[in-house]
């Protein structure tokens, strides 16, 4: 939880006067999930990403804080559902 204040500290210090919208990122969109390739090329997956975690087939689930998504290897998005406070997601292989 004290992480969690400090968190949110440091977003409303970031967004200096936004209006606050319930199902906006709990993070600023300047944070970013990047993927670099094998040949060391850079790309941006996601923005405003708190916490993700990366399967062994590829797929990502990531949060912004208020939501969790997919993205699927093939390339394709997926919102799994919508909660306040996320902290942490894992993947769990079945």
């Amino acid at each position: 939880m004290k992480q969690m204040m400090i968190w949110g500290n440091l977003v409303r210090s970031q967004r200096q006067g936004e209006v606050e919208d319930e199902n906006a990122d709990l993070v600023p969109k300047s944070w970013q999930l990047m993927r670099r390739g094998p040949n060391g090329q850079t790309s941006s997956l996601a923005s405003g990403v708190l916490a993700y975690d990366v399967g062994t087939d590829g797929t990502v689930v990531y949060t912004n804080g208020n939501a969790v998504f997919l993205l699927h290897p093939d390339g394709r998005k997926q919102h799994v559902v919508n909660e306040r406070m996320i902290e942490q997601v894992f993947l769990v292989a079945t």
